[in-house]
């Protein structure tokens, strides 16, 4: 259970730091004006739409690397690991 917490605490403060932040964002946007609420949240549609095609890639990239560590094929977790990255970046559009 230890080593769960110790895993999962920092992850869990990015979280909470980021969603705390696109919460505080909302918040002063509204303060000026439902369009500026309304443009914050398209915004923020757009940006989560576009990071999850990377996310979901990021994901399917990590069975062939976690594959290869567990045969404990060195070369071959190096060289996955590199092509996924590279297909995950080409995914980015920024």
């Amino acid at each position: 259970m230890r080593q769960l917490i110790v895993i999962g605490t920092p992850i869990s403060i990015a979280s909470l730091m980021q969603y705390g932040i696109l919460s505080a964002a909302a918040l002063l946007a509204g303060l000026i004006s439902t369009g500026a609420l309304a443009a914050h949240q398209i915004a923020l549609q757009i940006t989560v739409i576009t990071s999850m095609i990377a996310f979901g890639i990021s994901m399917a990239a990590a069975v062939p690397v976690g594959h290869a560590l567990g045969r404990k094929d060195g070369p071959s977790i190096s060289g996955q690991a590199w092509s996924r990255c590279c297909s995950v970046r080409s995914s980015l559009p920024y």
